[in-house]
């Protein structure tokens, strides 16, 4: 039994290092958790990929930090003795004590100088004063002196070491637990390497640029979709080929990226965090933060691919709220979605304004680089010079660690102030550039009745304005000098903790009272306020659009057209400037010149797409659009990235104005940028509606209809064009030439059709009608381009073997005999067409179609001697003894046998093997006079 213990005490001892090294790394730790926390505060409006890159840094580097303590140099930290003791000091035994109980801090700080530094040859009686105190405090090693190894009790060093090894046993486990749990649903699910999913997952992996391999797995039950392991795996729920293309693609696409962002790996790394701090909430903070922005950073991906957010927002919750996450497996795999994180993950899908970028490999470099030049430092960080508190003995330096008195907690906060303080200024607002267009701001305003409450967002900078009533302000606008009885006006302008303030409001005697803060300060309102004030009033007028129209009148009537254009330039706000526009366009007296400068100021000026359409649109309806104006008014289109703005603005003048060939050629050369095909299609068919193709526009028409990728919209574009242009040939050989890249079969047989419908008959096929006929996979949709040519009935000899020979590509016998017979019906096969047409009619390999149309062409009646001929020289390639007796006996039956065709004849009968279609065949022959 003594040995037992003593095995134990001894590991116990052991473990006494390491809990030393992780107090240490757990201290430095909270600098970075905090600091980590500052950064993503500060960067709350970047993309939840950026704050996941800051938090999965952080876990790494307070990982890092045991080991990074052994090779850091040292640095003193003043003011941290107490914060950063952790060294073990030299032991000097314990001092005596008549207290049955240990030395506390307190007490051993306040220790005579002989007693802290007592002999070596005082530590026998010392130690044996101090078992006897642990004795009457009622230690449970006691009685356990005369055990071998065992001298003396533990301290309470080794009962906090123990306590931690035990808290990290409990938090592995769990890990492990899950890791067991995801190796069993591994094994009880099904390996998807083939069919539909198998070559989704690639497609989409080729769309992700992931070059790992991934294991697809299908799970038996019906389980959460989840991803893991070193060796990527994804699993899918039993019902997985029951969803939606749409719900497929995007649970897929969720999985894959998490896969592509390394997000298990970054993932375990934070369990081994809480592992090794278990004890430290801030760095359960940190790991749950980091499952949140991975989680939202995935998303992102999804929606970057074209996803919609609202049917994504659909498929997440259907999914939260079908299936479950498995207890372990929430440990260690990658659920889609959990409850209790889906609120903020359908706020943030929905959320359009929110920045949705990737971190690119240039910024993960740099931000794992500074991260490192930020963790080592802080590693190697002890106590400042002078300051260090040696602990008489290990049992009191744990102490002191572990129940710190008062007095060191304030230097520690202090310490953490400064630091919290160096994240987040306090100085006064210097960096809001409310003017700046570049970067992204968001303006709300309230109304109600006389109260007006507008905020303003900017990075981090915010302006709030509550106006109460109306306010009157100098000519200058520089200076609020009235407010309605009643009113109030409060303006505050504020970057993280760096805030100013202006509060006015009418006194009883008609005055107004003005009041000046400053950090929350109350100052004395002076020459500081007023020009703060001064700055901000333009700022009321141009940001936040107060008075927008009054304002516009009111300058248009001072300056005039000039002086409110250079107004407007100054303006940051798209939808005020586009009222000061609005004033301008419909209540001054403008010439072609200066609506002109309007347009091109706006296009260079007007960020957002909606404003800009908009106010183009109001140009072209509300004044006349000449050759130079609609110049400008194209080029200021092209600034809009919206296709479906562009396609409205071009829209307002295609339904007005009949356009000069340069604006035409202007417009062709702006749809060529248009990515969306329905906007393109429907901007040519305006195109074609305002102004039919002539030959000095078809070239560049067609150059700007080969941008479109989709089958359906540029069948739709060139059915107008046939109709607008049916006449050119050079608009047919056109529309011929672009129909061969066609994909889809439906979509160019439809225009094939179109096209064969108007095509001249007085000459031969051309060859890109060919070509796009034969490059038809679909027998189904050449045989309908092709009966549909034939069936003009006035083809000639030449074009019916061109498409003789087209028809002889088809692989489907059926469709090629219901073609043939087509043609059969119409035309004649004479001796010009007879050779083409066996030929193509040998290229059958059913023989009931092969005889259906030989009987077609037998009962079409008035065959020469020829073309009988050459019917009983085809059935000998029949090897059916029915279709060939049939196909005899129908050939006896229509045309008297002369001697020529009865050895025709036959040779045929004489290789149907049954006697009794043989004889049938015969009799025929026999009955018609031929025997």
């Amino acid at each position: 039994m003594a040995i037992v213990l003593d095995v134990v005490l001894d590991a116990v001892t052991g473990m006494s290092g390491i809990a030393e090294v992780v107090l240490d790394a757990a201290v430095k730790g909270v600098v970075i958790l905090l600091v980590a926390y500052g950064s993503t505060w500060a960067l709350r409006n970047a993309s939840a990929a950026s704050r996941h890159l800051v938090w999965s840094a952080a876990v790494v580097g307070i990982l890092a930090l045991p080991a990074a303590r052994l090779v850091a140099p040292e640095w003193r930290v003043p003011g941290t003795s107490l914060l950063l003791q952790t060294e073990p000091a030299v032991d000097h035994g314990p001092a005596v004590d008549a207290r049955p109980q240990r030395a506390t801090t307190s007490a051993i700080a306040s220790r005579p100088p002989q007693q802290q530094n007592a002999t070596p040859s005082q530590s026998g009686g010392l130690a044996a004063a101090q078992s006897e105190a642990d004795r009457r405090a009622g230690s449970p090693f006691v009685g356990l002196e005369g055990a071998e190894g065992v001298n003396e009790p533990l301290d309470w060093r080794h009962w906090v070491s123990l306590g931690w090894l035990v808290g990290a046993v409990a938090v592995l486990s769990w890990i492990v637990a899950g890791l067991v749990r995801a190796q069993w649903l591994a094994r009880s699910a099904t390996v998807i390497t083939v069919g539909p999913l198998a070559d989704l997952v690639g497609d989409l992996a080729e769309e992700l640029d992931l070059n790992v391999p991934v294991t697809l797995l299908q799970s038996r039950r019906s389980v959460m979709p989840m991803t893991w392991g070193l060796r990527a795996k994804i699993l899918l729920p039993r019902d997985a080929d029951e969803w939606t293309d749409a719900r497929l693609k995007a649970v897929l696409l969720h999985e894959l990226a998490h896969v592509k962002r390394f997000d298990y790996e970054t993932q375990l790394l934070a369990r081994l965090a809480t592992v090794l701090y278990w004890f430290n909430p801030l760095v359960w903070i940190a790991a749950r933060k980091m499952r949140v922005e991975r989680e939202l950073a995935c998303d992102d991906r999804v929606l970057n691919t074209g996803s919609r957010a609202s049917d994504y927002a659909s498929h997440l919750l259907d999914i939260a709220r079908s299936m479950k996450t498995g207890v372990f497996m929430s440990v260690s795999g990658i659920a889609m979605a959990r409850r209790s994180h889906l609120p903020e993950r359908l706020l943030a899908v929905l959320d359009a304004r929110r920045s949705r970028t990737g971190v690119s490999r240039k910024v993960a470099v740099a931000a794992w680089g500074g991260a490192a030049c930020f963790v080592f430092p802080i590693a190697g960080a002890v106590p400042g010079a002078g300051e260090d508190l040696r602990l008489d003995s290990a049992v009191s330096r744990t102490t002191t660690i572990t129940k710190m008195p008062v007095s060191a907690v304030v230097p520690a906060a202090e310490a953490y102030g400064e630091i919290v303080a160096s994240i987040i200024p306090s100085e006064a607002v210097q960096g809001c550039d409310w003017y700046a267009r570049e970067g992204g701001s968001s303006t709300s305003m309230q109304v109600n009745d006389n109260d007006v409450q507008i905020r303003i967002k900017r990075g981090d900078c915010r302006l709030e304005i509550e106006i109460l009533g109306e306010l009157e302000f100098n000519d200058a606008e520089t200076e609020v000098i009235g407010i309605t009885r009643g009113g109030y006006f409060e303006i505050e302008e504020s970057e993280g903790r760096a805030r100013r303030r202006i509060e006015m409001e009418l006194r009883e005697d008609g005055s107004l009272e003005r009041r000046w803060f400053v950090n929350g300060d109350e100052q004395p309102y002076g020459d500081a306020a007023s020009d703060w004030l001064a700055g901000m009033i333009p700022l009321l007028f141009r940001r936040a659009g107060l008075q927008a129209e009054e304002r516009a009148e009111r300058i248009l009537a001072r300056s005039g057209v000039e002086g409110l254009l250079q107004e407007i330039s100054l303006i940051p706000s798209d939808h005020t400037a586009r009222t000061y526009y609005r004033v301008l366009l419909t209540q001054a007296d403008l010439d072609e010149s200066q609506i002109r400068q309007i347009v091109r100021q706006a296009g260079a000026e007007i960020d957002s797409d909606y404003e800009l359409a908009q106010l183009l649109i109001d140009v072209a309806e509300l004044h006349p659009v000449d050759e130079a104006v609609m110049v400008a008014y194209v080029e200021a289109a092209g600034s809009i990235d919206s296709d479906y703005e562009q396609r409205r603005v071009l829209d307002a003048i295609l339904t007005r104005n009949a356009l000069s060939l340069d604006v035409y050629r202007a417009m062709l050369e702006l749809a060529t940028d248009i990515d969306s095909d329905y906007e393109l299609g429907e901007l040519l068919i305006g195109l074609l509606d305002n102004r039919p193709l002539d030959e000095t526009l078809t070239l560049e028409f067609f150059a700007a209809l080969a941008t479109l990728d989709s089958d359906y919209e540029h069948r739709r574009v060139l059915q107008v064009v046939l109709k607008r242009g049916a006449s050119s040939q050079v608009v047919l050989d056109l529309a011929l030439e672009s129909a061969v890249r066609f994909e889809s079969d439906y979509e160019l047989a439809e225009l094939l059709i179109e096209i064969g419908q108007l095509y001249p008959t007085d000459r031969t096929i051309p060859d890109a009608y060919l070509d796009a006929a034969t490059s038809l996979d679909s027998d189904y949709e050449l045989h309908r381009v092709l009966s549909v040519r034939i069936a003009r009935g006035d083809l000639q000899p030449a074009a019916l073997d061109q498409v003789l020979d087209v028809a002889a590509s088809m692989d489907s016998d059926h469709e090629l005999a219901e073609l043939l017979i087509v043609l059969t019906d119409i035309y004649e096969v004479d001796d010009a067409m007879r050779s083409a047409y066996f030929r193509v009619v040998g290229s059958l390999d059913s023989d009931y179609e092969r005889t259906r149309v030989l009987r077609k062409l037998l009962e079409v009646g008035d065959l020469n001697e020829e073309t009988v001929a050459a019917v009983l020289h085809s059935a000998l390639d029949i090897d059916s003894d029915y279709e060939l007796a049939s196909l005899l006996v129908g050939v006896s039956e229509t045309y008297r046998i002369n001697e020529r065709l009865r050895q025709l004849y036959l040779d045929a009968a004489n290789q149907i093997s049954s006697r009794y279609e043989r004889n049938r065949a015969l009799a025929a022959l026999a009955e018609g006079g031929g025997l």
